[in-house]
């Protein structure tokens, strides 16, 4: 589907750009200046908001927001809640009828907000949609993943074990989806394809969805809240899709100046409260933590003997 179709979407439809904020000044250099032509683009045929949920920065982002995008509305906290409480007071505000979760780290190419919506309007089951993410250097960036079970988490990209091993899923050319594969990455996809999970580094779901599921799970501070997303979409017989012709450029880990500690900490917690959720058992409750223990301590120790 090229982007100068436009029949699948519906005529006057309304879009609120959602992006989370915490000392996020370095990252919106690169991302402000395509969101807002963009933005300027599509005007005459999409309504579209913008809004910027800023996580107590240090430095109010308003004025410098609101000079290269008019339309933009911030909502300033006076504490950091989190990405996934920060999406969903963004939501909460927000009067588009579609919902576009968007990082202040990512560089939108031309066209990739109408591709999401007509992937989400032309595939009958799908509740969600996410783009193609590149580095910056043009390679893939994988941001979609498998559902996390007993045995892949060993091999996700935050496994000091797997790096160990080299066993990086990024390598993984495959395009099937073996339940058995025991990688937690997905590999690049040449059309619109249906994934068990995506990040929301970019994705677009409808405000009613959304709502429906209930938002983000706000115990996640950071990082798998869009797994746990994801997996109540299966649960309730929906599906997402990603879309290839939808695509970005990511610098990763540029959203914020979140410290490698924090940011290692939040996500081992992260990993643990999502398996106690949705794997309650034996393994969740006392093999898991041991691992993430021992994983969580190996990688620390790599990062400060490589900050040395």
């Amino acid at each position: 589907m090229s982007v100068s179709d436009k029949t699948a979407v519906p005529a006057d439809v309304c879009i609120s750009v959602i992006t989370v904020l915490h000392n996020s000044e370095e990252a919106l250099v690169h991302s402000m200046p395509p969101l807002a032509k963009e933005l300027s683009r599509i005007a005459s045929f999409l309504s579209c908001e913008a809004l910027f949920v800023d996580n107590a920065s240090d430095n109010d982002p308003t004025e410098a927001l609101c000079k290269q995008l008019p339309q933009a509305r911030v909502i300033r906290l006076s504490d950091n809640v989190g990405f996934a409480a920060g999406c969903n007071l963004g939501a909460q505000s927000a009067v588009g009828e579609y919902l576009f979760f968007v990082n202040p780290d990512v560089v939108l190419d031309e066209g990739a907000i109408e591709e999401l919506i007509n992937t989400l309007n032309t595939q009958t089951d799908a509740w969600a949609t996410t783009g193609r993410m590149r580095n910056t250097d043009g390679s893939f960036q994988p941001t979609c993943r498998r559902l996390p079970t007993k045995s892949n988490i060993f091999g996700s990209r935050g496994s000091a074990l797997a790096k160990m091993f080299n066993r990086r899923d990024s390598n993984n050319t495959s395009n099937s989806v073996s339940s058995s594969d025991p990688t937690y990455t997905m590999p690049d996809f040449p059309d619109v394809t249906a994934v068990p999970a995506a990040a929301a580094t970019a994705l677009m779901i409808r405000k009613e969805t959304f709502d429906k599921l209930g938002g983000f799970d706000e115990r996640f501070f950071m990082y798998l809240e869009d797994t746990d997303l994801s997996a109540e979409i299966h649960e309730r017989g929906g599906k997402i899709y990603f879309c290839p012709q939808a695509g970005a450029v990511h610098y990763w880990g540029a959203g914020s100046r979140a410290s490698s500690f924090n940011r290692l900490r939040w996500h081992h917690l992260s990993v643990w409260r999502y398996y106690r959720k949705r794997l309650p058992g034996f393994f969740s409750s006392v093999i898991l933590p041991v691992a993430l223990l021992t994983n969580f301590l190996i990688s620390a120790c790599v990062s400060i003997f490589r900050n040395r």
